[in-house]
């Protein structure tokens, strides 16, 4: 009995599994009708970069060993310009693939990573600190911690970027 069970468990995840994959193809089925076609996108405006970065809250902890290397609010923008950037290029490299253009969208990719690059190499000095303090439980200000926050969507992105061709 609990192996018959089993088997139309299986079966009925093999059912399920395979009409969500079928997802779009309600178009295919009935073509001339014009009720369920939707009007195209229209494409969808670059959002402008965000001049004013929410500040995180500083955190408390042991004295640092080492002082902080300077963070400024400007630099925390040019990251996140830089990042935004790298996203929109990262974007046009996704729907260049998934047209068909398989070198095109690897060149975008190469070119969003040369961004994350430039990125990178900007808050290299101030990444180690945040790192350091992180691991030593030490007293960060707001900046670094905002910077943590950027950090972990340039972590993201550089994974799409890496996974999707970029090199």
């Amino acid at each position: 009995m609990p192996m018959i069970l089993g088997g139309l468990g299986v079966a009925v995840l093999i059912v399920i599994i395979i009409m969500a994959n079928r997802g779009g193809d309600d178009e295919e089925v009935n073509p001339d009708n014009q009720s369920t076609k939707q009007p195209g996108k229209q494409p969808a405006k670059q959002p402008e970069p965000k001049t004013n970065l929410k500040m995180s809250e500083g955190v408390a902890g042991k004295t640092p060993g080492r002082p902080a290397p300077p963070l400024t609010q400007a630099t925390l923008t040019k990251i996140t310009e830089l990042l935004a950037e790298a996203k929109a290029i990262s974007n046009e490299g996704i729907k260049l693939t998934k047209s068909g253009n398989n070198p095109e969208g690897s060149a975008k990719q190469s070119e969003a990573k040369v961004k994350i690059d430039q990125l990178k190499a900007l808050i290299e000095e101030q990444s180690l600190w945040q790192e350091e303090a992180d691991m030593g439980d030490w007293a960060q200000p707001a900046e670094y911690i905002t910077l943590a926050r950027i950090y972990a969507t340039i972590s993201r992105t550089q994974k799409t970027i890496r996974m999707n061709g970029g090199k």
